[in-house]
């Protein structure tokens, strides 16, 4: 499994001719999903928990974990959440290599650390659409310049009957007039399907 491990100029190198790529994070909850673990539980956002859904993103991660362009964010510090190395097992067992790495909330100073600044000004210069919540609304222009909305109303969209599916729909049907376009997906647990189903 590749990991983020190349220059940020990288990614804008890929942005800028047209290429595609995508990160998807899985923090506790989408493990916590995966491994079955507090079924039915909520998050702090109100998202409920389920290994129904952990079937779907695991096989998302079986499917995706050899393509270059489909890279996972993993907070290393769930290594050390789940007990006697569940996840290094419950990968191992499924013949899937992955290294984590800490990711943590973007603020502006860890973003000026880490040299984002270049990649986040670069997003000012593509058509993007923005999957999430209605707050992130109020993103534009200051962050990035969306030209289209998709807007989660509820924080349990993967539990929606074909919810995950029309947010890619409407996306989608943006995407295809646009001959370069970003999406930005902020969807708690739903997002990584999400990514899944925009690239698939």
């Amino acid at each position: 499994m590749l990991i983020h491990c190349e220059s940020i100029n990288h990614y804008m190198k890929w942005m800028t001719e047209g290429q595609h790529f995508a990160f998807a994070g899985y923090s506790d909850a989408e493990w916590y999903c995966i491994l079955g673990q507090r079924e039915g539980e909520r998050t702090g956002l109100g998202q409920i928990l389920g290994a129904e859904h952990g079937k779907r993103l695991f096989d998302i991660i079986k499917r995706r974990h050899n393509d270059e362009w489909f890279l996972f964010a993993v907070p290393k510090v769930l290594w050390t959440i789940f007990s006697e190395g569940q996840i290094d097992w419950f990968l191992g067992n499924n013949n899937i290599l992955m290294d984590g790495y800490e990711r943590d909330m973007v603020t502006d100073d860890l973003a000026r650390e880490a040299g984002l600044y270049p990649f986040i000004r670069r997003l000012m210069y593509n058509q993007v659409c923005v999957i999430g919540p209605a707050p992130l609304r109020e993103l534009k222009p200051t962050v990035v310049n969306y030209k289209h909305f998709v807007e989660i109303s509820t924080p349990n969209l993967h539990l929606e009957p074909n919810g995950i599916e029309r947010a890619i729909e409407e996306a989608r049907r943006w995407g295809t007039n646009v001959k370069h376009a970003v999406y930005l997906v902020s969807a708690g647990v739903s997002a990584a399907c999400i990514i899944d189903g925009l690239y698939g």
